[in-house]
């Protein structure tokens, strides 16, 4: 018995270490840009940049709405042309239990307006929306 009380000991005091230091998500609505901080990290401040390959030429971003001071991330585009797929966590700089919790870190999709990429003056793409915000049959940008 006295061999089964120290271990139980210690897992109960683990249990309620660990309970009171779990985040626990917000319920309130956040858009996209509310938690966005004031500078922009880019590949220059990056300690590992990324380099050209032979025969691709260097990527260029996609104008706001879609880059902003946060950090966008692993861009998808669907064989239409149209759908854009990607990672989205506003300030890269938060630890990663934070983000969990932020509610606006994860997926998000926008859609092509028009056959325009995107310019200095046109942005081209619709408002991104946060996948865990809409429901399976919800058209993204809209």
């Amino acid at each position: 018995m006295n061999r089964l009380l120290f271990p139980l000991s210690v897992l109960l005091l683990a249990l309620l270490a660990c309970e009171k230091s779990a985040s626990t998500p917000t319920n309130t609505p956040l858009d996209r840009y509310s938690l966005l901080p004031q500078v922009k990290y880019g590949p220059e401040s990056d300690f590992w940049r990324p380099t050209a390959v032979d025969g691709w030429s260097k990527p260029v971003p996609l104008p706001f709405p879609v880059n902003t001071a946060g950090g966008e991330d692993s861009p998808f585009i669907l064989p239409d042309g149209q759908t854009l797929y990607f990672f989205f966590t506003p300030d890269v700089s938060r630890p990663a239990e934070k983000q969990l919790f932020d509610g606006v870190t994860g997926i998000w999709v926008t859609n092509r307006d028009g056959e325009s990429w995107g310019g200095r003056h046109a942005s081209g793409w619709r408002l991104p929306v946060n996948l865990r915000s809409t429901a399976a049959n919800t058209s993204p940008g809209t």
